[in-house]
């Protein structure tokens, strides 16, 4: 097709085309939760924090709205792998905190992971991943 030699040379494409096999085996593993990628890797997150976190610190973490970020903690809430735990002085305030259910299923996303970043340092060395991520910088900030 024509538009081939295009999309052999589009860095929208590539992503894309990135993103969609990495989900699609992110699916394939996961399918029985029914989370998204983007939900498995904010409960990874919480996984590392002991005290909890705020939406508001997990949507400027994720560089995402914080309506996002309240659709993804009720989603993860409703599968009982995250809990909400209001503070007693000021009801507005709430930390969002993995459960036991939640630390246990992290584990296996953590393996998916950290094998997508093995794989990615296996192929590519610091000077070219460096670069890689500055031209994403520049995708994300332009």
């Amino acid at each position: 097709m024509k538009i081939e030699n295009y999309l052999n040379q589009s860095p929208v494409f590539a992503i894309t085309s990135a993103f969609e096999r990495i989900n699609q085996e992110f699916q394939n593993q996961f399918l029985e939760k029914k989370i998204s990628l983007y939900q498995g890797l904010l409960l990874v997150s919480l996984f590392f924090e002991e005290e909890g976190v705020l939406p508001t610190d997990l949507a400027r973490t994720f560089r995402t709205s914080k309506s996002r970020v309240s659709h993804i903690i009720s989603k993860l809430e409703a599968e009982k792998l995250i809990s909400r735990n209001y503070d007693d002085q000021d009801r507005r305030k709430c930390r969002i905190q993995i459960t036991d259910k939640g630390r246990s299923y992290s584990q296996n996303l953590i393996r998916f992971f950290d094998k997508i970043q093995n794989d990615f340092e296996d192929t590519f060395d610091e000077k070219e991943r460096q670069t890689f991520f500055k031209g994403l910088t520049f995708l994300v900030d332009s």
